[in-house]
Formats: C-alpha cells, sequence, structure tokens
C-alpha cells in the first residue's frame, strides 16, 4: 500500500506529519464530494476494477487541495487510522481473552473428568499440566487473582483450596492413588488392617522395614512426631500397640557411638588448652577445636544441647557467651610476638603482604594508627620493635631503589650487561620503570649517574 507524505507547504497546526494512507486521503476526498451533492465520485463508477484506476498519489493530493480544506482532511485521516488501530487492539486482547477463557474451561473438564474417576479434586502436581493448573488456581485464590464466577465453579466441584495430605506422607499417597484409584484415607484403612492381622498372626508388631507395610509404618512416625497426625489415627493405631518410636538401629547407634568419641575428643583437647591460656575462649580460627567450641556455644543458645554435656562443659569452667575483649588481646600478643621472630631473622619489621594473616595484621595495625584507633600501650610496644609506621617514605624508597640497583650491578657482573629482560621478574620490570622514567624526565641526575657508572643502555633496539 503506497504511503503518502503530506507536502511541506501544508500548515498542518497542532498535527503531527504522519505518513498518511493513499486509500484513506482517497476516501475522505470521496466522503466530502459527496456531502458536497456531487454526482460523479473522484473515480468514474465503472465495471472497472478501482485497482485499474487507482489515483497517483499527486492526484490524491490535488484533489484535497483543491477541496480547500487540508487541516481538516488531515485529521480526519488521523483520526479513522486511530479508529482502526483501537478497532485491532480490542479485537487482539478480546482474541487473548477468548483463548485464556477456553484453556482455563478446557482445564476445568479436565479437573472433572479427574474427580469422577478418583473422586476427588487433588491433583498432585507431578501429574502433569493438569496438577501444575490446580496449584495455579490455588495460589491465585491466595493472592485474590481468582474471579469470584471460576471460584464458584470450583467449590461447586469440590474443590479444595488447602491439600489436605499431610507433608510427610503427601508424595507416596498420591502415588498411590493414582495407582490404585484408591483415595489416601482408603489406603491407610487398608494399610492398617493389614497391620491388625499382622498382629493377630504374630502376637507382635515386627515389620519389615524394607516392605510396603514397613514403609508405611515409618511414614506414621514421621507424621506423629511432626504433630501432623490426626487423634483418631492415633487412637488406633495405640490400641494396636503400636510404637511410635522405634529403637536406634545398628547403624544409628554406632553413629552416636562415634559422635560421642569425637565430643569427648574435642573436650580433652579444651582441657589441655584451658591448662595453658587459663580459659575455655578458643578463637575460631584454632582449627578444629575452635569450630567446636563455637558450635558448642550455639546449640546450647537453640537448647540443642545435652544437660549431660553442659554439665561437664559447666565444671570445666566453660563461657558461654564469648569474652571478645581478652581473645582479641590474646590474638594481638600472639601476632606481636611473631612480629619479633620476623624481625630477629630479618632485622626489621616490614612484613610482606604477600605472606599472608601477618602481613595482613601488620597493616591493619598501620591503618589502626593513622585512624588515631590503635591504644598507646600497643603503639609503644611496637616502637620498642623499630615498627615503621608508614612504609612509603622517601627513606624506604630510595632504600628499595638502591637494592635494586644493587641487584643490577651483581647481574652484570655474571651477565656483562644490564639488559635484563622485562620477563626476567622484578628485576626486568625495575629497569623497564628506570628507561620510563628517564624518557619522560622523572629520574634524578643523581640516579642517572649511578646507572651511567654500570654502563647502563638507555634505550635498546628491539
Amino acid at each position: 500500500m503506497e504511503v503518502v507524505e503530506p507536502p511541506k507547504e501544508m500548515d498542518l497546526v497542532g498535527l503531527e506529519l504522519v505518513p498518511v494512507d493513499a486509500a484513506m486521503l482517497l476516501e475522505v476526498a470521496r466522503k466530502r464530494k459527496r456531502e458536497d451533492g456531487g454526482e460523479q465520485d473522484i473515480v468514474d463508477q465503472q465495471n472497472v476494477p478501482i485497482e485499474a484506476d487507482r489515483p497517483t498519489k499527486e492526484e490524491v493530493i490535488e484533489e484535497i487541495m483543491k477541496e480547500g480544506e487540508v487541516r481538516a482532511a488531515a485529521a480526519e485521516v488521523l483520526a479513522m487510522a486511530e479508529a482502526r488501530d483501537d478497532r485491532e487492539d480490542r479485537e487482539d486482547k478480546e482474541g487473548r481473552a477468548k483463548f485464556y477463557e477456553e484453556l482455563w474451561e478446557k482445564k476445568f473438564k479436565e479437573l472433572i473428568e479427574f474427580k469422577e474417576k478418583k473422586g476427588h479434586c487433588n491433583v498432585p502436581r507431578h501429574s502433569g499440566a493438569l496438577g501444575e493448573w490446580v496449584k495455579a488456581q490455588r495460589r491465585k485464590f491466595r493472592t485474590g487473582l481468582l474471579s469470584q464466577e471460576r471460584i464458584q465453579k470450583l467449590n461447586d466441584a469440590g474443590f479444595q483450596w488447602i491439600f489436605p495430605v499431610p507433608a510427610p506422607k503427601k508424595q507416596k499417597l498420591e502415588e498411590d492413588a493414582m495407582k490404585t484409584d484408591k483415595t489416601p484415607q482408603e489406603i491407610w484403612e487398608e494399610r492398617y488392617r493389614e497391620l491388625k492381622e499382622l498382629k493377630e498372626q504374630q502376637g507382635a508388631l515386627k515389620v519389615s522395614t524394607q516392605s510396603v507395610l514397613g514403609k508405611w509404618c515409618k511414614q506414621q512416625r514421621a507424621a506423629y512426631k511432626k504433630g501432623i497426625l490426626v487423634e483418631d489415627k492415633i487412637q488406633k493405631l495405640d490400641e494396636l500397640g503400636f510404637d511410635f518410636h522405634l529403637p536406634q538401629s545398628a547403624m544409628e547407634k554406632a553413629a552416636k557411638t562415634s559422635t560421642d568419641e569425637v565430643w569427648n575428643q574435642r573436650f580433652d583437647e579444651l582441657k589441655e588448652y584451658k591448662e595453658k591460656k587459663a580459659d575455655t575462649n578458643v578463637p575460631h580460627k584454632y582449627g578444629k577445636l575452635g569450630f567446636w567450641v563455637k558450635n558448642q556455644r550455639e546449640l546450647f543458645k537453640t537448647g540443642e544441647r545435652s544437660e549431660d554435656r553442659v554439665n561437664k562443659l559447666n565444671e570445666l569452667g566453660f563461657s558461654w557467651a564469648m569474652d571478645w575483649k581478652k581473645s582479641n588481646q590474646d590474638s594481638w600478643v600472639q601476632k606481636y610476638d611473631e612480629l619479633k621472630e620476623f624481625k630477629e631473622k630479618n632485622a626489621h619489621c616490614n612484613v610482606p603482604f604477600s605472606s599472608g594473616m601477618m602481613g595482613n595484621w601488620v597493616i591493619r595495625q598501620r591503618k589502626l594508627y593513622k585512624q588515631g584507633r590503635l591504644s598507646e600501650d600497643r603503639v609503644a610496644k611496637l616502637n620498642e620493635l623499630g615498627f615503621q609506621w608508614s612504609v612509603f617514605s622517601q627513606e624506604s624508597y630510595q632504600e628499595m631503589w638502591d637494592q635494586k640497583w644493587r641487584e643490577l650491578r651483581d647481574w652484570k657482573e655474571k651477565a656483562g650487561h644490564c639488559n635484563v629482560s622485562a620477563k626476567s621478574g622484578k628485576l626486568g620490570r625495575w629497569i623497564a620503570k628506570q628507561r620510563d622514567y628517564y624518557k619522560k624526565g622523572m629520574l634524578s641526575q643523581e640516579r642517572i649517574n649511578k646507572l651511567n657508572e654500570l654502563g647502563f643502555q638507555w634505550s635498546i633496539r628491539s
């Protein structure tokens, strides 16, 4: 379809200069002709297809210009275009709404068929699209997004808005219901009768844990522990002498024994720690014992620690709340002692950052000192070691430069030149920096002279 741009000489005040459909312009021209009483339309009404005599865009514009109502014509064309777009949007929305309505009705029909077979509407989620749809209806109901009409239809079908099966046995009972076409209650009654018959035959309730009945008994115990087994079922099982608290298996006993052994071992380690440190505030970073001590405090807070173990720890003088102040002091003293050992070996306190925890600790002391947060006694103790509060002083930079210069001198004595590759490590990168500083005029004359003494080449041909 041809699109016509309004001519530039047309002053369409207040209207956007948008492309206009040529057929629309022609329709407006025809309409205005008819309103003026013209007997003949712009295109002769002959038995010839309109396409054959479709006017050119120049003829269409000329025809409208003759009417002397350019602004009104353009406005009417725009109104027609907007009306057409609104109609298409409305039809599109109505089409989507109709599609979703038909889809809902289809799923509702499937639900009715499911109920006719199973006697209930509790479709398991893992049953496919219908299960997901049922779950979605419950979710929309909870959030208020389900229409009253649909709520009423589902209510009439006996739909349950909350799934009634207890969580521990939900999946198993749903699967059984799908396989046997029985409701969860019917399955429960059948298993109960099997258990009753077994009691009558054996005189006791000895059920294999691998059998279907044994797994069902396990589900009843799990539901009972969680408090979700209904009262009438508890009463019926009690009448059979059902044991809701099954004795521990050999494996469970072995696991408990192993756990007790580990606990006693850690307790003995804590006793040794207290003999050395005079407290039980084991730092978290102390290894397995530190984590164990932390775990004892957390279990005590939640009430999960047995009375026997609590008493044993109390007899040891265990601190249930960590003494952070004392712990931090002990940790600081420990790191200070390590720093003393480092200085005895290296004759300085500038521990490299790459040295791990010790390097991090030294950096933190400098940071706290700058912020004024390091206590006077700690500052004094570090000063006694000759601790440098700033490693980036002019003296330290000069010392580092001199060290690299000496390394370069040693290199030349071995290799006979100073052309160390930049890929050869720190010395190679240092030499590259000296050349770069020299080019930028950032190298002092003193350092230039010292490098010249070694026969240093300021530029290297590649």
